[in-house]
């Protein structure tokens, strides 16, 4: 296997793939890392293979992204599909695993296009058998032509719960309940942003199609929700929610849960970027330049990755980024960036330009994480709400000494289901805003590896890393 690269990149959605297929057309030697069986990330999921049943299904936002797929198999880059990044380190090297064998390599610089992922939210009854996250559904979809039995109850708030719900609709699911905790008053909290989103009239006029159309289909619109429990012996028969202040019950048998969507950043992390804080839709994304350039001027992070703004934005975001690695490595002159760059600025400027409004419209409502004592909030370690309480001793103490306290966190799924929760609790029970709470570290490998296969990776040999690395 080849082991140095002009640029390593790591995932194959609409950033990944843009950024990949711009570098390669000017020569450059590319290799491209992703998790899943087939190019198209979580928004273009298995567009290759889908028939025209399922795509009339999924709309023309999805149809589009096959371009771009077949762009990106055109190009000479290296694409290494069924590929687990497990460790990125600051002079570019990567080490990732395929096919039960894990390997080192090196790039002048490396690019995380690892995309974003729906916010997790712990509740009572989360994880009874009939649970499942809207964009979890989707992808199941998208994979297997697997949808949910009817009746479905869908509870959340924003877009993607509006465009799933269209999905189930379309493929003839009966939705019989849409119960929806966007805050009150939340428009009228938008409505400054109001005059930026009209640079899109179209891309409001989508949104506001579906809203009419979801509420067309689905007879049963609850709103005022502030929270919610799902009750249910071995399976799901019932939600207990708040709504307006009053306890309403609703027979249920399976339900889609949706509370937004933030970046992933378990890599940026690692690697101790600077991060900023998004205090309208309450997450930690990348500290990141117009190109995708990190604190580490080596490291780039784009598509929604650096910061969620949809798809068509995530391929520009890559586009943006091969410019400035191109520049970095000598293949375009000042000129040619200066003819090149402007034009993709403005169009992602456009394209960014309703995410204000849309933000504040579905800003996560403030008792998102007032969770009970009973609530599993680690369910790799089976650590509950309580338990995180407890361990709180006093107004000193850190997410990292609760981790150490009740292993929080410290399950096979390295803490991307519970991290956000168990900084929200921390931060509440010692008095302190998000922001100023310190997350835990995130160690490598920040993927499942066996200790068998981690002894006999290849690695580089260490005079040639430290020769490439200067």
């Amino acid at each position: 296997m080849q082991i140095y690269y002009d640029v390593v990149i790591i995932g194959a959605g609409p950033s990944g793939m843009a950024c990949a297929a711009s570098i390669a057309g000017y020569g450059l030697d590319v290799l491209v890392l992703d998790e899943q069986s087939a190019p198209g990330g979580q928004l273009y999921r298995q567009i290759e293979h889908q028939p025209h049943e399922t795509i009339n299904i999924l709309g023309k936002d999805y149809a589009q992204g096959l371009s771009l797929v077949q762009e990106f198999r055109n190009s000479k880059v290296t694409y290494l599909p069924e590929s687990t990044a497990w460790k990125i380190s600051p002079e570019c090297r990567v080490c990732f695993s395929r096919n039960g064998a894990s390997y080192e390599v090196q790039g002048k610089r490396v690019v995380i296009a690892t995309g974003a992922m729906e916010r997790p939210v712990p509740f009572s009854g989360w994880t009874l058998p009939g649970v499942l996250t809207a964009g979890g559904a989707d992808a199941l979809f998208k994979t297997s032509g697997v949808l949910p039995t009817g009746p479905v109850c869908m509870i959340g708030s924003g877009p993607l719960m509006l465009l799933v719900a269209q999905h189930l609709i379309r493929a003839g699911i009966h939705v019989e309940h849409m119960l929806d905790t966007t805050p009150q008053h939340a428009l009228m909290k938008a409505l400054p942003q109001l005059p930026t989103a009209l640079r899109r009239p179209f891309y409001l006029m989508k949104g506001a199609q579906m809203l009419y159309s979801t509420a067309t289909a689905v007879k049963k619109k609850h709103t005022g929700i502030t929270s919610y429990a799902i009750h249910g012996n071995g399976k799901v028969e019932s939600i207990l929610t708040v709504k307006n202040g009053k306890q309403v019950t609703i027979p249920a048998k399976t339900v889609l849960v949706h509370e937004g969507i933030i970046s992933r950043i378990e890599f940026s992390r690692q690697l101790d970027l600077s991060h900023t804080w998004d205090c309208v839709q309450r997450y930690w994304h990348p500290t990141v330049d117009t190109f995708g350039r990190t604190s580490n001027p080596n490291i780039f992070m784009i598509g929604d990755g650096a910061y969620v703004h949809g798809g068509a934005a995530a391929a520009l975001k890559g586009k943006l980024a091969a410019v400035e690695l191109m520049q970095d490595i000598g293949t375009l002159t000042t000129q040619q960036i200066q003819d090149i760059a402007p034009p993709l600025k403005t169009a992602l400027h456009r394209e960014c330009s309703p995410r204000p409004f849309v933000d504040a419209l579905y800003r996560p409502r403030p008792s998102l994480y007032n969770v009970s004592d009973e609530t599993l909030i680690c369910r790799c370690e089976e650590v509950t709400a309580g338990s995180i309480r407890d361990a709180i001793k006093t107004k000193e103490t850190t997410p990292e000494m609760v981790k150490a306290i009740t292993r929080c966190g410290m399950g096979p799924c390295q803490g991307r289901m519970c991290t956000i929760a168990l900084n929200e609790i921390v931060a509440a029970e010692t008095g302190q805003t998000i922001e100023m709470v310190t997350a835990p570290r995130v160690r490598p490998p920040v993927r499942n590896l066996s200790l068998g296969e981690l002894a006999k990776m290849t690695l580089m040999p260490a005079q040639e890393k430290e020769e490439r690395a200067e």
